[in-house]
């Protein structure tokens, strides 16, 4: 445990800004998250590869404060993680400085979330782009679909719509 003899109330100003600098750009990366989700639907390449390049930036950068503010905490023997931060911070009396780490908690969580929501919402349009491409193909489905008859998809080969036009 660390004493406030220690010095290390010295590096509070410093700290209070690296955490506000994280509070920005993960609110940044927040609300490329939450747009992620509209890109994606409307299936824009160029729009989707700009917002990965984006969120890339802004990962590195948000990483590059995270390891700088570790550093200095480590180098006075505080907790790096923001939970176990935020009380130590609060019982020194530095409650901004502790309110600022409780807020970038809750943006990174808001981050997760968000960013396993997106996750999700990708790999379903994937699976069913897949799908539909089986199908063109004339491949069974992976799994077993039923059309309007009841008829399994998945047990016989299926006919390419281009290959059902032609021999009409």
């Amino acid at each position: 445990m660390f004493t406030t003899s220690s010095g290390w109330l010295d590096l509070l100003p410093q700290l209070t800004s690296q955490l506000e600098a994280q509070v920005s750009l993960a609110k940044t990366l927040l609300g490329l998250l939450e747009g992620e989700a509209r890109v994606v639907t409307c299936s824009d390449p160029k729009a989707i590869l700009d917002l990965a390049h984006r969120k890339q930036e802004i990962a590195e950068h948000l990483e590059q404060v995270e390891k700088s503010r570790s550093l200095c905490l480590e180098n006075y023997g505080l907790p790096v993680a923001l939970s176990l931060l935020e009380q130590t911070l609060l019982h020194a009396g530095a409650t901004q400085a502790a309110a600022t780490c409780k807020e970038l908690s809750q943006i990174a969580l808001a981050c997760f979330e968000s960013n396993r929501t997106n996750g999700i919402l990708v790999e379903s349009r994937f699976r069913h782009a897949r799908h539909a491409l089986e199908i063109v193909a004339g491949h069974s489905p992976a799994n077993d679909s039923y059309g309007p008859s009841r008829k399994s998809y998945g047990t016989e080969k299926s006919r390419s719509a281009g290959r059902s036009w032609a021999t009409v």
